[in-house]
């Protein structure tokens, strides 16, 4: 319905969608609108700061900025999770997962799939989809990475 309601609103300027990355295969199947994009692989931004993390933790501000590139958030269990700067008027900053995402052993033949990834696995990843929507098998699957929501089960 809200779908079907963007599309009157946005006329010819509506492209498409992505389902939310918190959706789990099984819900987007519900979907009655299947034209959706998923997500399935790549780097996942799971918070973005209202606040600078540099200005916090080295008492700086804009014009006396001193971040320098490469910047994590450590957790207790020490996984590593990447603070990355955007830049638009102001910084703004994104938090990303530990882990990459990588749905494709969940995946199924004829989806519609938004992948980002990394530039060293460009090619192994666009034969590893070409290969899901062919309904062929893959030997592709990256050395650490999530599943994420696609995975879960739901009732």
């Amino acid at each position: 319905m809200a779908i079907q309601s963007l599309r009157q609103f946005c006329g010819n300027l509506f492209e498409g969608f992505v389902y939310s990355q918190e959706l789990t295969l099984n819900e987007i199947k519900d979907f009655s609108d299947k034209s959706g994009y998923i997500f399935a692989e790549g780097e996942i931004c799971i918070m973005t700061f209202a606040h600078c993390p540099v200005q916090v933790n080295y008492k700086c501000n804009c014009d006396t900025c001193k971040y320098k590139g490469d910047i994590f958030y450590t957790d207790k269990t020490n996984r590593k999770f990447a603070l990355k700067r955007k830049k638009v008027y102001n910084c703004y900053w994104e938090m990303y997962n530990c882990l990459p995402l990588s749905g494709g052993k969940k995946l199924f033949k004829g989806g519609r799939y938004l992948i980002k990834p990394n530039d060293n696995d460009l090619q192994q990843v666009y034969t590893h989809y070409a290969a899901i929507n062919a309904s062929k098998t893959s030997d592709y699957q990256p050395k650490e990475y999530t599943t994420g929501h696609l995975s879960k089960k739901t009732n």
